[in-house]
């Protein structure tokens, strides 16, 4: 066992150490961090004066900043004939398209003014390989050569991948670039509302999240070249890890199986004693690599839904007492089982005693004993409670 803690050890310090971890915004949460249909929807919204943002042309005139700062990358156009009233247009469609297979594209995003557009490849992903030339005879077809074609990415794109020919000539604005050109013309104590203050701040964190993941690829990749080298010492570590798992595994089938608790799918029941009364044990991974153990006893199925829960109360007072890594009662709303009481303990495996030990001393304590054990006293309770129930119904 040394001489494995030494291996893992030795291993350890020689690996880089990996990056901070990023708090989640709301689109991480949502999943949908780099959709990029969904992020023209929300650029749309605030590129649009009329919407109920209050930031009136916030988006709009930082963007047109950049693009003056920029004008020597792409089209030479005069942005002072871009103005006036506004729409913005998501997923436009192609359909002014010379080539019939290309009618079926789509534009991100256009901002079409009265006789001028711009139309904007929102990239996340950072592969530029949409049909640019397409997007730009397109627009050109209902606005004449009054056009803009802006790529806005995450990363920087080169000249030469936004540039077709002499006419047709993208420019690059990268979406940090977007953001702190906002952030730095946004009037604080302006009126705005609170809702979309939000909105804003949780765009901004989403796209920071993208340069986070970027600033972290260089630590990443040192991470994984250092396992690579380790490959030998890391399989091995692997491996034993693997079998300590399954190892675990067995051994908790094993002392449920002492109680004559079997199991059945996730759970572990002993039919005999009640056929709604179930152990659920946290997975043996978890276990191992936390050193920590969680499990429960629940009732479920119909002597679940039979059961008066406020009059559980008197029940989880008596087992809350027993010992503080015990709790009794739903920690959720669910109602499709209720937890009679949960047992939780950190730094579960202790020196000089085995897990099945450790755990068998903790199901005899508190929950086998046949006289004040958990299991016994929720079975009793069940027995008398429903019987009762039942009794007060006969003529």
């Amino acid at each position: 066992m040394i001489v494995l803690e030494e291996q893992i050890e030795s291993i350890a310090i020689r690996l880089p150490n990996l990056p901070s971890k990023a708090k989640k915004n709301l689109y991480d949460i949502l999943g949908v961090q780099r959709k990029e249909t969904i992020n023209s929807r929300i650029l749309a919204y605030f590129l649009d004066p009329n919407e109920e943002h209050q930031f009136h042309n916030l988006f709009f005139d930082s963007l047109k900043e950049l693009i003056n700062e920029k004008k020597h990358d792409g089209a030479n156009v005069d942005l002072e004939s871009f103005d006036g009233n506004f729409r913005i247009i998501t997923e436009d469609q192609t359909f002014h398209a010379e080539d019939e297979n290309q009618k079926q594209k789509r534009i991100d995003l256009s901002i079409e003014g009265e006789n001028w557009c711009i139309i904007i490849e929102n990239k996340i992903n950072h592969i530029l390989n949409n049909p640019l030339e397409t997007y730009w005879v397109h627009a050109e077809k209902k606005f004449g050569s009054n056009v803009l074609g802006v790529v806005l990415s995450i990363r920087e794109h080169t000249r030469k991948e936004c540039v077709i020919n002499d006419k047709i000539k993208y420019i690059n604005i990268t979406h940090k670039e977007l953001i702190n050109r906002v952030q730095k013309n946004l009037i604080f104590g302006s009126k705005t509302n609170e809702t979309s203050l939000l909105y804003l701040k949780e765009y901004i964190k989403n796209i920071e999240s993208h340069y986070k993941s970027i600033i972290d690829e260089p630590k990443m990749n040192e991470v994984v070249k250092g396992i690579v080298k380790q490959g030998e010492n890391t399989r091995a570590i692997l491996e034993k890890v693997d079998n300590a798992i399954k190892f675990l595994d067995s051994e908790i089938i094993e002392v449920f199986e002492s109680y004559d608790f079997y199991k059945d799918k996730i759970w572990f029941k002993n039919n005999d004693l009640h056929e709604d009364i179930y152990f659920w044990v946290h997975d043996s991974k978890t276990i191992l690599l936390n050193n920590s153990l969680w499990f429960c006893f629940e009732t479920r199925n119909q002597t679940d839904r039979n059961l008066d829960k406020t009059k559980l109360k008197s029940l989880y007072q008596d087992f809350n007492l027993i010992d503080s890594r015990i709790k009794c009662g739903n920690q959720d709303n669910s109602k499709s089982r209720t937890h009679i009481a949960i047992f939780s303990e950190h730094n579960f495996i202790k020196e000089g005693e085995s897990f099945k030990e450790a755990f068998t001393k903790v199901l005899d304590k508190f929950f086998m004993n046949k006289e004040s054990g958990i299991v016994y006293k929720t079975v009793k309770y069940i027995n008398d409670t429903l019987e009762t129930s039942t009794n007060s119904l006969l003529p």
